[in-house]
């Protein structure tokens, strides 16, 4: 028995150290505007940065942050990005503690502004507790989380409290598993769903501008034929829209 209490113990500290290593990871969906923010996007694009414990990323470095994409046409200017985050097992809380509250901020560039309204700015201005902590930075919560949830935020405006209404990703309560494919499309592409309340569904096309190419009309059907041959070359959106006024837009590329 004493012979084998060595083994025990390493086995303890073992077990000890890979639960204190075990992880919490979240699919984090970030989103902002520049609509109504009065600025213009940066050549490197925006980007999100602050504590977010993210492989492949250093939390505050705005060089290091991977650009924003385009999630709405241009008319609408919302970005997104959505970043996997990980979290101590051992930290996790239900009681809104600073381990649970993650601060972030939006760069309209790669590199931190000086709080003017140059083309290149952070948010460091930020203040109101709508959306502001100690330091002007935005938080989301973990509160009540588990391991592969999805969180998606609000899509804020650029240094503002304000959010405005986004359609960069599914935000229809009555679909899910919207897809189109193939993506890019030669000539046509099936906008797939299920259609979880066997409502009406209206599909309209629309280019960057905002310009509504074409409309199809309101069916239950969980799926729209695109025809792009045509389109002119380029990156277009599929808005699709239920009968509540809800709606989700994705990107497809016409060749």
């Amino acid at each position: 028995m004493i012979k084998k209490l060595p083994l025990i113990i390493a086995f303890a500290v073992s077990f000890n150290f890979a639960f204190s290593q075990a992880k919490d990871t979240f699919n984090v969906t970030f989103r902002v505007s520049l609509k109504g923010s009065n600025r213009t996007i940066n050549s490197n694009g925006l980007r999100v940065t602050g504590a977010l414990n993210s492989a492949g990323l250093n939390n505050w470095d705005p060089a290091g942050a991977k650009p924003m994409t385009l999630l709405t046409p241009v008319s609408d200017s919302i970005y997104g990005i959505t970043i996997k985050i990980a979290r101590d097992v051992n930290q996790r809380t239900d009681a809104g503690t600073s381990i649970d509250l993650i601060p972030f901020k939006f760069i309209n560039g790669n590199n931190w502004g000086n709080g003017t309204t140059d083309p290149t700015e952070d948010e460091r201005g930020l203040d109101g507790s709508a959306c502001a902590i100690s330091g002007g930075n935005r938080i989301f919560s973990t509160v009540g989380k588990k391991s592969g949830d999805v969180i998606v935020l609000p899509a804020y405006v650029f240094n503002t409290c304000k959010t405005v209404n986004a359609t960069g990703t599914n935000d229809l309560t009555t679909v899910k598993s919207l897809n189109i494919s193939p993506n890019p499309v030669n000539d046509i592409a099936t906008l797939s769903f299920t259609n979880l309340s066997n409502v009406n569904h209206t599909l309209k096309i629309m280019s960057l501008t905002g310009q509504v190419m074409r409309t199809y009309a309101p069916t239950t059907s969980e799926q729209f034929k695109i025809q792009t041959s045509d389109l002119a070359k380029g990156i277009y959106f599929a808005r699709l829209t239920n009968e509540q006024g809800e709606a989700s837009t994705l990107k497809f590329i016409a060749q």
